[in-house]
C-alpha cells in the first residue's frame, strides 16, 4: 500500500501540491488583472498551466506503476495537520482564474483541478476534503452572482471557522463562466467514478453534492434572463449563461447516471439527489425554452428528455410527479406528442450517429433528425407514464395522493379503479390514440382488427430506427391489462368511453402478441436479424428480455397468437427493399427451418380498391400476411443457430433458458401439422 508520504520525493500529497502551485501560479488573480490580461501575458499562463497539469499527471502516472491502492482507513490517516488550510489556498488560487476572460485559460484551470482529483482520489481523506471544498465553490459561487448569501454561511466566514473565509473574496466576484467551468469540473469527476468499484467515493461526492444542491436558491434562477441577474457588464453574459445552462443540465444527466450505475452507493444520499432533481426539471424547462436560446432548443429538449428518462429507471416516481411531467410534456413537447408516427419516413438516412446533432448536415436537416428522434422519446415517456398512473392501484406500496378517498382500502379493488390517478392516465392514454389511431379502428361499431394491426406496423416501424427504444417500449406494453382474447367474440363491441372500454381498445392496439406478430414480419422473418439484436453490446439482454417474455405470452396463449395469423389481416411494409434493416454481423446459417424470403407464395397483396387506404405519405409500400409459418422458420432457425453458437462458446452468454423456451414454442408448433 502507498502511502501519503510515498507518492513524492517528500512531504505529504498536500504540501507537495501546494508547492507546485506556487512555483507556476504563486498569488491569486485579482479581477482586474484577469480582465486586462494581454495576449503575452495570456500566452505565458497557459504554459505555467500546462506544466501544472502535465507534473501532476506525472506523480499520477508514477502512482499507477507503483500499484498504489487506497486502504480502507486512508480517509481517516492522510490528511495531516495543516493540510487542510493549504487544499483551501490550492482551491482558492486556482478558482480565482476561473473569472478570466480567456476561455482558453479557464479551460485549462478545469483540467488542473482534474489532474488533481484523479491524484487524490488514492488518498481518500484529502480526495474527500477536494471534492467538499468544490462542491461549496460551487455553492458560494451560485449565492454570489444571485446576490444571496445563506446566513449559515456569513456567520462561518464572520468567525472564521471555515474554508469560507478563506474563498469569499475571490468567489465575491464569480462570473456565470466561472460557475460553468464549476460545473464541468463536478461532471468530469463523475465521468472519472462511473464505472468504478470505488463505491465509497461516489458516496462521498453524492453526499457533497446532495447537501450542496440543497442549499442553492434555485427560485432566484427564474429571473436568469434578466438584465439583474449578471455580473457587472461582464461582456458574453447570454453566452456565458447558456453555457451554464448547458453544463447544469450535463451534470444532473451524468450524476444521476452514476447513481444508476452504482447500486450500493449511499441510499440517502441518492434520493436526495434525485428527489431535488426531480424538483429542478420544471424550473430547467422554464429557464431553457426561451427565445434568445431557440438556436439551442433542440439540445435542451434533447437532454431534458433524457434526464427525465433517467429519472423514471432509477426511481419510484409518484402519482404527483407523473401528473406534472405529464402535464410538462404537453406544454413543452406537445408538437412531438401530436405529430403522426404513420407519415415518418423510415429510411437508412432516418438514423443518429450517437447524437442528435450531425455536423455533416445543414441546420434545417439536422433539425429533422433531432425531432425524430425526440417525437420517439416524447411518445415513449409519455407511454410510460401513462401506463404508470394506470398500473399504480395494482402495487402493494401504492402510495396516490391525488384526490382519492379517504376510505381507500388496498385490497378494495372498486375504490382503486375510482382514483384519480388512474383516471387521469386512462385518458391521457385515450386522447393520444384518438389523435393517432384512424377514427374506424376505434369507433362506435367496435374495433376494427385489420386496423389494429395497421397501427401496430405503424408503431414498431415509428422505433425500428433506434434500437434501444425499441425494445424499450416493447417491454412497457406488457405492463397493459391483456383483454385481446375477448376481440375475436366481441367485434362489435361499442366505445363508451368508461375505464373498462378504453382499456379494452388499448390493450389490442398494444397486445404484445399482435406486436410480436408485427415485429417478426417487419425484420421479414429473418432469424438473423434477432440474431443480431441478442449479441448487440447495446441491446442484447433487452432483445433477450423481450424474447423471453413474448414467447412465454405465446406459449400461454396459443390459440390466440395462431388465430391472429389465419385472419387476412394486412401489414405494410415500412421498408423498401433498399431500406430494410440490413445484418450487422455475419453468423453461419442454419438450413433448418430457414425461411424463402424470396418467395412469394405466401404473401397477400392489397387489391386495387385498397391500396388508397394504406399509402403512407405518397409512397405505396407492399404488404403481407401475419404468417403462423413465417414465425415458426424465423425462431426454429434463431433456435438452431443459437444452439450453434453457444455450443462452440462463441454466444457472449447463456442462452440455455431461451432455447428452451424455443424447444417449447417448437413443441406447440408441431401440433399446426
Amino acid at each position: 500500500m502507498a502511502t501519503a508520504e510515498a507518492c513524492t520525493d517528500g512531504g505529504t500529497v498536500i504540501s507537495r501540491l501546494f508547492s507546485l502551485i506556487e512555483k507556476f501560479l504563486p498569488r491569486p488573480f485579482t479581477e482586474l488583472e484577469l480582465i486586462t490580461l494581454t495576449k503575452e501575458k495570456e500566452t505565458e499562463l497557459l504554459i505555467s498551466l500546462s506544466q501544472t497539469v502535465n507534473k501532476i499527471r506525472c506523480w499520477t502516472d508514477g502512482q499507477l506503476q507503483q500499484g498504489s491502492i487506497r486502504s480502507s482507513d486512508s480517509r481517516n490517516s492522510d490528511l495531516h495537520c495543516g493540510d487542510d488550510e493549504l487544499l483551501t489556498k490550492i482551491i482558492a488560487n486556482l478558482v480565482s482564474l476561473l473569472n478570466a476572460k480567456s476561455q482558453y485559460v479557464r479551460h485549462m484551470v478545469g483540467n488542473i483541478f482534474l489532474v488533481i482529483s484523479e491524484f487524490l482520489l488514492p488518498y481518500g481523506g484529502s480526495w474527500d476534503e477536494f471534492i467538499h471544498l468544490l462542491c461549496v465553490c460551487f455553492e458560494l459561487a451560485m449565492c454570489n452572482i444571485l446576490r444571496h448569501l445563506p446566513q449559515s454561511l456569513v456567520t462561518e466566514a464572520d468567525n472564521s471557522k471555515s474554508i469560507v473565509s478563506n474563498m469569499k473574496l475571490v468567489l465575491d466576484n464569480s462570473t456565470w463562466n466561472g460557475i460553468a467551468e464549476i460545473l464541468r469540473i463536478l461532471r468530469g469527476i463523475v465521468k472519472q467514478l462511473k464505472g468504478t468499484d470505488d463505491d465509497e467515493s461516489v458516496g462521498v461526492l453524492l453526499d457533497s453534492l446532495s447537501i450542496c444542491l440543497t442549499k442553492i436558491p434555485w427560485d432566484l434562477l427564474n429571473g436568469i434572463h434578466d438584465s439583474d441577474v449578471k455580473v457587472g457588464g461582464s461582456s458574453g453574459e447570454a453566452a456565458a449563461k447558456l453555457l451554464f445552462m448547458g453544463n447544469l443540465v450535463q451534470l444532473l444527466c451524468s450524476v444521476v447516471s452514476v447513481i444508476g450505475y452504482e447500486d450500493s452507493a449511499g441510499s440517502d444520499h441518492k434520493l436526495t439527489i434525485l428527489h431535488e432533481t426531480c424538483d429542478i426539471i420544471p424550473r430547467l424547462l422554464v429557464w431553457c425554452h426561451v427565445e434568445e436560446w431557440s438556436h439551442i432548443l433542440q439540445y435542451f429538449r434533447h437532454k431534458i428528455l433524457m434526464l427525465m428518462t433517467k429519472l423514471s429507471i432509477h426511481m419510484q416516481l409518484d402519482c404527483s410527479v407523473l401528473i406534472l411531467w405529464l402535464q410538462l410534456l404537453h406544454e413543452y413537447y406537445q408538437d412531438l406528442l401530436s405529430s403522426s408516427i404513420s407519415e415518418l419516413e423510415c429510411g437508412q438516412n432516418d438514423t443518429l450517429d450517437g447524437s442528435p446533432f450531425l455536423l455533416s448536415l445543414d441546420d434545417q436537416e439536422v433539425c429533422q433528425l433531432s425531432s425524430h428522434h425526440l417525437q420517439r422519446k416524447s411518445v415513449f415517456l409519455f407511454l410510460r407514464w401513462t401506463m404508470s398512473l394506470i398500473n399504480l392501484g395494482k402495487t402493494s406500496d401504492f402510495k396516490c395522493t391525488c384526490a382519492r378517498p379517504n376510505s381507500f382500502i388496498e385490497s378494495d379493488l372498486k375504490t382503486v379503479k375510482d382514483c384519480f390517478a388512474k383516471k387521469k392516465g386512462l385518458l391521457q392514454l385515450h386522447g393520444w390514440l384518438q389523435g393517432h389511431v384512424p377514427s374506424n379502428v376505434l369507433s362506435e361499431n367496435g374495433i376494427n382488427l385489420d386496423k389494429c394491426i395497421k397501427f401496430a406496423a405503424s408503431f414498431i416501424r415509428f422505433y425500428m430506427q433506434e434500437d434501444d427504444m425499441l425494445f424499450e417500449v416493447l417491454l412497457q406494453m406488457f405492463t397493459i391489462p391483456s383483454w385481446a382474447d375477448r376481440l375475436f367474440s366481441e367485434q362489435g363491441r361499442a366505445c363508451h368511453d368508461t375505464e373498462d372500454d378504453i382499456l379494452f381498445y388499448m390493450s389490442n392496439l398494444f397486445n404484445p402478441l399482435l406486436l410480436f406478430h408485427v415485429f417478426l414480419a417487419e425484420l421479414q422473418y429473418d432469424h438473423q436479424l434477432l440474431l443480431d439484436y441478442l449479441i448487440s453490446k447495446d441491446v442484447g439482454g433487452k432483445c433477450a428480455e423481450y424474447l423471453l417474455r413474448c414467447l412465454r405470452i405465446v406459449c400461454d396463449s396459443w390459440k390466440l397468437f395462431v388465430e391472429y395469423s389465419v385472419r387476412e389481416s394486412l401489414v405494410c411494409q415500412g421498408f423498401s427493399q433498399e431500406g430494410c434493416k440490413r445484418r450487422r454481423a455475419s453468423h453461419e446459417d442454419s438450413s433448418d427451418g430457414r425461411i424463402d424470403t424470396t418467395g412469394q407464395s405466401k404473401l397477400g397483396l392489397l387489391s386495387e380498391q385498397n391500396q388508397g387506404e394504406f399509402n403512407l405519405g405518397s409512397k405505396f409500400f407492399g404488404s403481407r400476411y401475419l404468417q403462423v409459418e413465417g414465425a415458426k422458420g424465423c425462431l426454429l432457425s434463431l433456435k438452431s443457430a443459437l444452439r450453434k453458437l453457444h455450443k462452440r462458446k462463441l454466444f457472449p452468454y447463456n442462452p440455455e433458458v431461451l432455447i428452451r423456451r424455443l424447444n417449447r414454442f417448437e413443441e406447440l408448433c408441431d401440433q399446426l401439422v
